[in-house]
């Protein structure tokens, strides 16, 4: 009779409790942290229109092409396909702002950075990881333009 009692309530709170091991997913963990990205440099600056002049050059000499601009957010968009590939690119984002403690005088410069290759799967090319020397390899001399810019 014990038994049967314990077999029962065994089968009862299998029932009854929640199935969670089966079902649920590993939620993925993102291991960077949310954080306001600091500039790349500081540029010393009067005229913020004549700088983003000059950072859609730096950008276009260094064979990019400006999918988009707006002045007055002070943001660059640009891409530079493969060689031979259109669904495989790298895309920069390029944004300026004004300094707070100096605003006449001084502009930050920033700079985001994403490869993209199309993945088996998917009907878009999507951003991957890339490694600090493929980085370097792909837009390091971008960045040391702009990085001049505020010397």
């Amino acid at each position: 009779m014990r038994t049967a009692f314990c077999g029962i309530l065994a089968a009862l709170l299998l029932y009854l409790l929640p199935e969670t091991s089966r079902a649920q997913q590993p939620v993925p963990v993102d291991p960077n942290p949310l954080e306001r990205p600091s500039s790349m440099t500081v540029a010393k600056a009067r005229d913020a229109t004549a700088l983003f002049a000059t950072v859609a050059k730096v950008i276009g000499d260094n064979a990019f092409a400006i999918v988009s601009q707006d002045i007055r957010e002070g943001t660059i968009v640009a891409t530079k396909a493969d060689q031979g590939s259109e669904n495989n690119f790298d895309k920069v984002i390029v944004w300026l702002e004004r300094d707070f403690q100096a605003p006449s005088e001084f502009v930050n410069i920033y700079f985001l950075y994403g490869r993209f290759e199309k993945v088996l799967g998917r009907s878009e090319p999507v951003r991957i990881k890339v490694s600090a020397q493929d980085e370097q390899l792909r837009v390091g001399k971008l960045k040391q333009a702009l990085l001049t810019l505020g010397q």
